[in-house]
Parts: C-alpha cells; structure tokens; sequence
C-alpha cells in the first residue's frame, strides 16, 4: 500500500448501514427515498465521493440488509401515508403525487389512496375544516367564498366538489363527517 492509497477514504458501510438505521428511526420511508438519502449523506461526508458502483454497492448491501429486518415495506408505507394523508383531508391526486415523489411506483400509489379509508369528498371538508373555509370561514364575503373554492381546488379537488364543500353550511358539514363510511353491517 503507497501513501496515495492510504489517503483515499474507502466508503465505510458500517457508518452506511447506521446513517439509515438513524433515519429509518425516525422516519418511516420508501427504499428509494432512503436511497436518496443515502446518496446526499455520502456526498457530504465525502468531497471526493468514491466510484458510482461503489457507492451503488454499498446502498444495495444497506437496503437488502434494512428489507431484511422488515425496516423498508413500500407497499405498507403507500397505506401508512394514504390513510394519515386521508385524514388530514388530503384529495386523491395530492396523495398519488406525494408517493409517487417519495418513490412509490404509480400504480402502486393509486392503488393505496383507492384502499384509504374515505372519498375526496370527505377529503374535502376535512381540509376546509383544517384551514377554516366554507363552513368554517371566520370572515364570509362573496370574494371569501371564491377564495376558499380556489384554496379547495389547489388542494387537488375538483371544482365542483370545491364549490360544493365551499356552499355547504357548518351543521351539513359536520353531519357528513359524522356519518359512517361505507357498507359497515
């Protein structure tokens, strides 16, 4: 071994496979959004950063080895998101977006959204109850109201179901939220 070999840093796969046991403790994640993260982390602690295949190498052995412990489950993770994205009042599409930006395959995205508990609709009036509009609005007005149909279709819902929830009255609102989901018998 020459001096130059001694001052290359090798990837260390130790401090790897820690750095996303650290992450994966605080945050649940899809693999190829732990792979990201496992990317930029190297890229920081590393100037030069070591070959690509390497890197690739190193990455793959800590993924295997996270799938392994049941660590990384992108199908579980897809429901865990859809159902918490659901109750926030998050619509179909928004949700579908944020999966498929965390790494989730797009059919697999809308397949999860589709087994949340709820529709947009419930969807809709959660999250103008969330940010006070419609039947929540603190200051009604005329130009209130088309506020809150644009606020409502930013968040990925329709128009018509925008205006719909936006002209609903507080004591509508509530019943439809208090009423069951589905066919429960």
């Amino acid at each position: 071994m020459n001096d130059s070999d001694s001052l290359s840093t090798p990837l260390d796969r130790a401090w790897l496979r820690r750095a996303a046991f650290h992450y994966l403790e605080r945050y649940a994640t899809s693999e190829a959004n732990l792979e990201r993260v496992l990317r930029r982390k190297i890229a920081r602690r590393h100037p030069d950063p070591p070959p690509a295949e390497v890197v690739a190498d190193a990455i793959a052995v800590v993924l295997d080895a996270c799938r392994d412990l049941g660590l990384l489950n992108d199908a579980g993770f897809a429901e865990m998101k859809a159902a918490s994205g659901r109750r926030k009042g998050m619509s179909a599409k928004k949700l579908v977006g944020v999966l498929t930006v965390k790494g989730i395959d797009r059919a697999a995205a809308e397949q999860a959204v589709a087994q949340a508990e709820g529709d947009d609709r419930q969807a809709a009036i959660r999250f103008a109850r969330r940010r006070r509009l419609g039947p929540w609005q603190t200051r009604p007005g005329d130009d209130r109201h088309q506020k809150d149909i644009a606020a409502l279709c930013r968040a990925g819902f329709g128009y018509g179901l925008a205006r719909e929830v936006a002209g609903m009255t507080a004591d509508e609102a509530e019943a439809e939220l208090a009423a069951p989901q589905g066919d429960i018998e």
